[in-house]
């Protein structure tokens, strides 16, 4: 599974969330939020992601996070299989847990280098130990890309800590991993009711990461933490969410007044014990959960709001950016009314999940697709304005298979009025054709043996025109043959074919239309009458035969 591309600003978000959540989490208790940071330094952190490495992306990734971290969340850095090949027992504290210094975690990281093996259930373990963990709150955010590689198994280690610990707390980000990774590292996360994250990006790796911490900097004893993914493989939205938390009563009635509204990407509201209905409202779309608080107990969940993102942006038949003068309606299948509109010169749209068709419209063209989205779906699609796609094939006659022989295409630009041609944009052999064309009206010419065809096409914006030529024409065999007792042909022959209907309107026998020198051979003849000649040394024969578009006829003539 590696569905988790946000599309939001994620270089540029600043921490304020962060800050207003961990100064509600630090009045609440006496002491600051303590994590400790467990980072994959096995050899496949190596692997490529975007081209790079993915040790690179971490790196970089912990950098930024570290520029900007809250001054009021001590920090700690626990590294494995970063020294020895094939060493379980190499798992480091490059970083005591204490007050954060920016300067010593970027040197610490940048130190690393990946080769060994993945103990990550002892990992986990050693970071507990760090962090006291059975005496005060204790969180660990683990970045891995792969499972355990070691003989600890990892969930059973987690289900371990959290049972001998006060409020352990494991959140797991899967980095670059596979539908089998993704279900170890799962198991270790949900064990502890920490988050589980999946990245496989840079952009996906900062907000997880991001999530993360705010999570562990905010959740530190009982208590209920809210959060909302567009669907199941999403990390928890980061931007602002209309909350809505009504209290459900234990009979019939209908709910009460709302307890909780507000606008924040997540929320841990202090609600009495009993039955409530979480609605969450994001971008046009909406999801709820009922759920029954303890509130002696900790407790998340995240609202699914089943949808997908849709990023829609344009450009001109020059390949660059449409920058004003564009709209863009969406509309569910089958419905004429658009669901959501905007103008601008690109727009990401927040879409439940389904059939819909996507329009943008711009200089009085129209260029529309039809689309499926899924939920924790990111779909970016590109429009071209100006520019529309022609698919070219041939037929001998109708109703049969497209002609899968090379055939001689020229496509040319034309007036509005037909027979005023212009330049030449395609010449070329080939079975059929897709080509990319200027908006305006066209003329396709086909040639093949001795038959062609043309028509003339008008291409729009964003369509794709597929366009039939049918030849009406018919494979003709020729082969020679002795007199009795006969015997075939071996040698070469010159043949010659007339057109017989042509030779009749001119009152003789006109210019042959093919030649060929060949023992036999396969001609490509317009529907009609034709006379077949053949000439071999002294010996010449003929023969009449007449063909409809799309069959296949033989011609044995007999040399004499």
């Amino acid at each position: 599974m590696r569905a988790l591309r946000q599309l939001i600003p994620l270089l540029l978000c600043t921490w304020a969330t962060l800050l207003g959540l961990t100064a509600v989490a630090t009045a609440a208790t006496d002491t600051p939020p303590r994590i400790v940071l467990i980072l994959d330094a096995s050899g496949s952190m190596w692997g490529q992601v975007e081209g790079r490495a993915k040790i690179d992306v971490a790196r970089d990734v912990i950098r930024d996070l570290a520029h900007e971290w809250d001054p009021r969340i001590e920090v700690g850095l626990t590294v494995y299989g970063h020294r020895d090949r094939r060493d379980c027992a190499d798992i480091e504290t490059l970083l005591p847990v204490g007050p954060p210094d920016e300067e010593a975690l970027m040197a610490a990281v940048h130190a690393i280098r990946p080769k060994g093996m993945t103990p990550i259930g002892a990992a986990l373990e050693h970071a507990a130990k760090q962090l006291d963990y059975r005496k005060s709150p204790a969180a660990v955010v683990l970045v891995s890309d792969g499972n355990e590689t070691c003989e600890v198994d990892p969930c059973e280690m987690a289900r371990r800590l959290e049972a001998q610990g006060i409020n352990f707390t494991a959140h797991v980000i899967g980095f670059d991993v596979t539908s089998e990774e993704r279900a170890q590292l799962q198991c270790l996360a949900e064990a502890t009711e920490g988050l589980f994250l999946t990245a496989d990006n840079t952009e996906s790796l900062v907000l997880a990461l991001r999530t993360a911490v705010r999570d562990a900097a905010q959740r530190r004893g009982p208590g209920l933490w809210l959060g909302a993914v567009l669907g199941p493989d999403s990390a928890p939205l980061s931007e602002n969410v209309f909350w809505r938390i009504v209290r459900l009563p234990s009979g019939t009635e209908p709910p009460g007044a709302p307890v909780i509204e507000a606008h924040q990407p997540t929320l841990s509201p202090a609600l009495a014990a009993g039955r409530y209905r979480v609605t969450v409202r994001y971008d046009g779309v909406s999801g709820s959960v009922d759920i029954d608080h303890d509130a002696t107990r900790r407790a998340q969940y995240l609202v699914n709001l089943e949808a997908g993102q849709l990023e829609v942006s344009a450009v001109g038949r020059d390949e660059q950016p449409i920058q004003r003068g564009l709209s863009w309606a969406v509309r569910r299948e089958g419905e004429q009314k658009p669901l959501v509109e905007a103008r601008a010169s690109s727009h990401r749209f927040t879409l439940g999940a389904g059939r819909y068709r996507v329009e943008g419209t711009y200089d009085d063209s129209t260029v529309g697709m039809d689309i499926v989205l899924r939920p924790s779906q990111v779909m970016r699609k590109r429009f071209q304005f100006g520019i529309g796609r022609l698919s070219v094939r041939a037929v001998l006659a109708e109703g049969r298979h497209p002609i899968a022989e090379p055939i001689h295409w020229q496509i040319h630009r034309a007036e509005k009025r037909r027979g005023t041609l212009g330049d030449k944009v395609v010449d070329e052999k080939q079975p059929t054709g897709l080509h990319k064309l200027q908006t305006g009206h066209y003329r396709i010419s086909a040639q093949h043996g001795e038959t062609s065809a043309q028509s003339w096409v008008e291409i729009k914006s964003g369509v794709t025109l597929t366009h039939t030529l049918n030849l009406a024409a018919a494979r003709v065999r020729v082969f020679g043959s002795l007199p009795a007792p006969g015997g075939s042909v071996h040698d070469p022959v010159q043949w010659e074919i007339f057109d017989l209907e042509m030779g009749s309107k001119r009152g003789k026998q006109a210019e042959p239309i093919a030649r060929q020198r060949s023992a036999s051979h396969l001609f490509i003849l317009p529907a009609g009458s034709y006379l077949v000649s053949g000439h071999h040394d002294k010996l010449a024969g003929g023969a009449e035969v007449s063909v409809r578009a799309g069959e296949e006829a033989s011609v044995n003539v007999t040399l004499r």
